[in-house]
């Protein structure tokens, strides 16, 4: 009885796996139409891409009148007392001379 119990689930481990696997091959031709760009640069962090991993987050951009690369940064369990995510730094950095300056899209 144990070990049917392993095949049969052994088996829907399989076909599961499978499933998944055929839909994220199909997944980014379907996404593609749902991308988001950002062309310019910003003035604020209104403007910002946000980014994280589930845990450490930021919001991203450039400021338009130096070109500095802005990153407020928090964390997914850094709440205030009314529950609100807080940013816990800013870092600014600063590039000598456009690295950007001949990239094409």
């Amino acid at each position: 009885m144990k070990s049917s119990t392993t095949s049969a689930l052994l088996s829907i481990f399989l076909a599961f796996c499978a499933c998944q696997t055929a839909v994220a091959s199909s997944a980014p031709a379907a996404l593609d139409s749902a991308d988001v760009v950002w062309t310019t640069p910003s003035d604020n962090a209104k403007g910002s891409m946000p980014l994280g991993n589930g845990e450490v987050v930021a919001n991203a951009w450039v400021e338009a009148k130096t070109g500095d690369l802005m990153l407020l940064v928090g964390r997914t369990d850094a709440l205030s007392e009314t529950c609100r995510f807080m940013k816990l730094g800013r870092l600014r950095i600063h590039f000598e001379g456009n690295p950007l300056a001949n990239a094409k899209d």
